[in-house]
């Protein structure tokens, strides 16, 4: 078919007088490529000096080109020439429709159909067939009229309530579907308005929020969600509003979209009222999500032990093609270490970050361009000697660990909760940063010093706020106010249930794993047992308690601090000679006995760790160093002390032993030196 404007050329001739039409000159036409033909390929221009020619393009698909020449002057006409046939193929009326089961819709389904110049296409085969929900369709195939519409004369939904869906296809491949669902006659008593999904938008998260504003003039029994194949009930929102003269109610769900492929998705909203009234509406929505990241063999925060990590992630798309592309990188650098599409594996070599962090990045890409980004932060240490017991959930930081429990806290809110690693039951707590594993449960404290118990699946607020809050075994500590040192001391047992008064207000205090609490109060330390309370000694100290014995140095600024313990018969026994800037807990501890401290022994001047054993035995478990500070102390009397960036497990007859990097949090926990590092819980050995 020729085109239908032809090609024109005007000849003119440029001189010192101006501009001029040339008439009676040759141009010489030519096809350049694509096999089409010209009217006339040698034409003389005419007294306006123009010269044309009608060109017919070929039949290969793509740009034509045809030549103008006179002499050595041309011009080139490009034609873009694409297949021929049906080339856009969309639903023109009868979509989404609602009809009684067995009855036709109102509106009979029509498609449109172009060509490739975006022309009504006349006479195209158009067939149509019922896909699901049973029912008729005639006629079955439908040619195109002059306005490229093909339509049926009628769509018969089936006998059964539900979705029906009729497909329309042409014979070069598109095809769109049509759907309407089969239900009684929509109730004038209730009426239904959709706030999301939106219709037509895409929805690229693992849920879909439903919201729908519902009008009913009578009691409603239900509002349900039907997607594919499954049905949700939709809860009452919190409240009521109005909309135009009448009151709505809101409600609101959110389904499941896990495993779901992308594609076209067809959500179905239906409320029924006491009598049996009933409306829906139908909500055309399309699903694509980003892809997903799996790493084998290592997670988030989990500690590496081993001089070379293999990373091997995998990328799934709910597209059928799967992942675009899948890197991974350096964290910061954005050069890519290793690439691929749906898979890639690429082994590092982790003895640099040895006692720090190997940062990563994973990103997969899918066809349209979504990404999923996903942060891989992994400690290492690669220290011998450290066993794992136990890990948090993926991404979250351990906090404490007891029996086979892990208290833990999400990287990315003050969310707490706690773990049964045994069990595998996983317990979100609530907001919160610290928290301490009990016999029965945990407790933690949230930003604003509020504390709650988690004790046999239920929950107990402690009164008043919970500031200063310390946990040892069964028992806790903690001041009834919201700013430290002004409210009353409590002592709290979490096997019985029962608290106890200690003293009205406190400025430091501690407790055993015996409920053995020691205090400072007004310039002097005394001891809580049994109910009653007894003054140790009339000076301000920092006191320590394992229940048998109390550590105390003289507090307060610019005071020369000497080191003490005072033992079960309350006689006093000079440690250290006065030092400045002694601190309970990183310059002393006591454990069953034990004392441990890091100021030099009143007889020997030399600098390091020393502990005392329950015996009276004294020796030094370090090398001679004046920056170590303690960080644990065990029942058995083993310290770990940490000095210029290392930790060190020592005991007394004993050479200190490396046990990785200063990083991470030790503790004690039922005789077990632990590091909590990362998400994991790890065993020094």
């Amino acid at each position: 078919m020729p085109l239908p404007q032809a090609f024109v050329v005007r000849a003119k001739n440029n001189s010192d007088a101006g501009v001029a039409v040339v008439s009676g000159v040759e141009v010489t036409f030519s096809v350049l490529n694509g096999g089409g033909t010209l009217s006339a390929d040698r034409v003389v221009t005419d007294e306006n000096g123009l010269a044309r020619t009608t060109f017919t393009p070929g039949s290969a698909v793509g740009d034509q080109y045809v030549q103008a020449a006179i002499g050595e002057s041309v011009v080139v006409f490009v034609t873009p020439v694409r297949a021929a046939g049906p080339q856009a193929f969309l639903i023109s009326r009868g979509d989404m429709q609602q009809a009684a089961p067995g009855t036709p819709v109102a509106i009979s389904p029509s498609v449109l159909v172009r060509d490739a110049w975006d022309r009504p296409l006349a006479g195209a085969e158009v067939s149509f067939s019922v896909l699901s929900g049973g029912g008729t369709v005639g006629p079955a195939v439908v040619r195109t009229n002059e306005g490229g519409v093909a339509a049926v004369d009628s769509w018969v939904l089936g006998s059964a309530r539900g979705l029906n869906t009729l497909r329309a296809a042409d014979t070069a491949g598109h095809e769109v579907l049509f759907t309407a669902l089969a239900a009684p006659a929509p109730s004038p008593d209730i009426s239904l308005f959709v706030r999301s999904p939106v219709a037509n938008t895409t929805v690229d998260q693992d849920t879909l929020e439903v919201t729908v504003d519902v009008f009913s003039r009578f009691q409603l029994r239900r509002i349900q969600a039907t997607f594919g194949s499954r049905t949700f009930p939709v809860d009452l929102s919190a409240f009521n509003f109005p909309c135009g003269s009448r009151w709505c109610t809101r409600y609101s769900a959110s389904l499941p979209l896990d495993g779901e492929p992308a594609g076209r998705k067809l959500l179905t909203l239906s409320a029924r009222d006491e009598f049996g009234g009933e409306n829906s509406e139908l909500i055309v929505f399309h699903v694509d999500r980003p892809p997903a990241l799996k790493v084998q063999g290592l997670s988030h925060w989990g500690v590496v032990q081993s001089e070379t990590v293999t990373i091997d992630v995998t990328c799934v798309d709910d597209a059928p093609a799967g992942c675009a592309s899948l890197e991974l990188r350096a964290r910061g650098n954005s050069t890519p270490l290793a690439s691929g599409s749906n898979r890639l594996t690429y082994v590092l070599d982790a003895r640099p970050y040895d006692g720090g962090l190997l940062e990563v990045q994973l990103t997969g890409t899918d066809a349209l361009g979504r990404r999923r980004d996903m942060p891989l932060v992994l400690p290492v240490e690669l220290a011998p000697g450290l066993t794992k017991v136990a890990s948090a959930p993926e991404g979250a930081f351990a906090l404490d660990f007891g029996g086979s429990r892990v208290a833990y806290k999400s990287p990315v809110v003050d969310v707490v909760g706690l773990l049964d690693v045994a069990t595998s039951v996983d317990a979100r707590l609530g907001s919160g940063y610290l928290a301490w594993v009990t016999p029965f449960g945990a407790i933690w404290q949230d930003r604003g010093s509020i504390c709650t118990e988690f004790r046999h699946s239920g929950y107990i607020r402690f009164p008043n706020g919970g500031v200063g809050v310390h946990v040892n075994g069964p028992y806790a500590i903690y001041q009834e106010s919201a700013t430290p040192f002004n409210g009353a001391l409590k002592l709290y047992d979490t096997l019985s249930g029962r608290t106890d008064h200690v003293a009205d207000s406190s400025e430091y205090a501690d407790v055993s794993a015996s409920g053995d609490v020691v205090y400072e109060r007004y310039g002097s330390v005394y001891r809580y047992r049994a109910g009653s309370s007894t003054l140790l000694k009339d000076a301000r100290q920092w006191p320590l308690t394992d229940g048998i014995n109390v550590a105390v140095a003289p507090r307060g600024s610019g005071t020369a601090r000497g080191l003490s313990i005072i033992l079960a018969d309350g006689s006093e026994v000079p440690l250290a000679e006065p030092r400045e800037g002694l601190r309970p807990r990183t310059d002393y501890q006591v454990a069953n006995g034990w004392t441990a401290f890091r100021v030099p022994f009143v007889s020997n001047g030399n600098l390091g760790i020393w502990v005392r054993s329950p015996s009276g035995d004294i020796s030094l478990v370090s090398l001679p160093d004046q920056y170590a500070w303690l960080e644990a102390l065990a029942p058995d009397g083993r310290v770990v002390y940490a000095s210029a960036g290392r930790r060190y497990l020592a005991a007394a007859g004993s050479v200190p032993v490396d046990v990785g990097a200063e990083h991470g949090i030790v503790k004690v926990r039922e005789d077990r030196l632990l590091l909590l590092l990362g998400r994991d819980v790890l065993e020094m050995q």
